[in-house]
């Protein structure tokens, strides 16, 4: 009994934390791609839209966890139906993440791109 709850939990973490890492990840590197070039000295320059995103990004990166999960309840419950379980830990582990998953990118972009 206690086996099956321990490895329904694990099954549950992985879960949480394979699904927001992918989609994480799928959304951090065009972001990564976008703020690489466009920024001055880029490919398509476009300061605007690069410090728009960038302004965008800093502020989920300086957000604490917690606080960004609380402030996502209404947008987790429109796209998740729920508020609690699994797959509403998965809205705000991604948003939180995705941030994050730019930085590796974005540095092997700009390596890319100047080189």
């Amino acid at each position: 009994m206690w086996f099956d709850r321990l490895l329904q939990g694990f099954i549950d973490t992985f879960l949480m934390v394979g699904v927001s890492s992918l989609i994480a990840l799928l959304a951090g590197i065009p972001l990564a791609v976008i703020l690489v070039t466009s920024a001055k000295g880029g490919i398509y320059q476009a300061p605007a839209l690069n410090r728009a995103l960038g302004v965008f990004v800093n502020l989920f990166r300086s957000i604490p966890f917690l606080i960004l999960m609380v402030a996502l309840i209404p947008f987790t419950r429109l796209i998740v139906g729920t508020t609690y379980g699994v797959w509403a830990a998965v809205v705000p582990l991604t948003i939180a993440a995705t941030p994050f998953l730019r930085a590796s990118p974005k540095s092997v972009c700009a390596r890319s791109i100047t080189a």
